[in-house]
């Protein structure tokens, strides 16, 4: 409205500019989704007659894929004999977790992982397998060997923690 005694412009409006709130990103993938980079690599002169053979299958891991330099090296857990009950219970439930194909992969829970959790106590083994097991359900465990291991570190902590509080 204009003021008494102002004509108003015939047609004339004002201008209102609204400002977005958050913008949205463009052309920006996020950091887990990004193709793997290659280093730039000069091409040398090959002799005549040389035979060039390409290294990998040119597959790239899945999503779910463990990533880091140890994912390909994962070796199996080995299965332990004269394990009393409750350790022979930590052993089974490992396994019966890598057989669950809850994560790509023969064997997501790996040989330092049983050995990590044969470290500690079987009840704190099996609270921590659980967890493994609920996490991986919901699917925001991508690398279940380094959360044990992390877990059992934890717990170890925790307890010498205790420990010297006591003494």
């Amino acid at each position: 409205m204009s003021p008494p005694g102002v004509p108003k412009a015939p047609g004339a409006k004002a201008v209102v500019v609204k400002n977005p709130l958050a913008k949205a990103a463009v052309g920006k993938t996020p950091l887990g989704k990004m193709p793997p980079v290659k280093a730039p690599v000069g091409k040398a002169a090959l002799p005549k007659g040389a035979t060039v053979v390409k290294v990998g299958g040119g597959k790239a891991a899945g999503p779910k894929a463990a990533v880091g330099p140890k994912a390909a090296n994962r070796v199996p857990p080995r299965l332990r004999e004269g394990l009393d009950f409750s350790q022979g219970a930590v052993q089974a439930m490992l396994q019966a977790l890598n057989s669950s194909k809850l994560w790509p992969g023969t064997h997501p829970l790996d040989e330092s992982a049983l050995a990590a959790l044969l470290s500690v106590h079987s009840e704190i083994a099996l609270e921590i397998l659980h967890e493994v097991e609920e996490r991986g359900t919901e699917g925001t465990l991508r690398d279940p060997s380094a959360y044990v291991r992390r877990a059992v570190a934890l717990s170890s902590r925790e307890k010498e923690g205790r420990a010297r509080n006591l003494g």
